[in-house]
């Protein structure tokens, strides 16, 4: 559900509530189901697909919501999952980082995830033995 609605291209304000609220959910659920759901967007551990999916994360759309209601996804994730995921601002002129990389960073974070994905990538493969 968090895949197809960052691939809405009109992100009303429906979605982004949806968008919101699962988020929400994610970030309420045990390490290891969130761990899940990142190595499961990743396409099965492929770090790329996973930056892909991290930048249409933090730069989701919120124009819909309240000013005072937005998330800062970046932040929400950033303590979740104990890995620093970068804010753009950070990286635009003026920024504390305006010399590096955005993507860059966002690609190391991806990387990050996917290491802690260990323990869920050896449950999935134990119960698809199982069946």
């Amino acid at each position: 559900l968090l895949q197809s609605g960052l691939a809405a291209v009109p992100q009303g304000r429906q979605v982004q509530q949806n968008q919101r609220m699962l988020l929400e959910l994610l970030v309420s659920q045990p390490p290891l189901f969130q761990r899940g759901v990142f190595y499961e967007l990743s396409n099965n551990g492929s770090a790329r697909v996973l930056s892909n999916h991290l930048l249409a994360l933090l730069d989701l759309k919120q124009d819909a919501v309240h000013p005072g209601a937005r998330l800062d996804v970046a932040d929400l994730l950033t303590t979740a999952l104990g890995i620093q995921l970068p804010r753009r601002a950070d990286f635009m002129a003026g920024g504390s980082h305006a010399s590096n990389s955005y993507i860059l960073f966002v690609h190391r974070a991806a990387t990050k995830i996917l290491e802690e994905c260990t323990p869920y990538v050896a449950l999935k493969h134990w119960v698809q033995e199982e069946e």
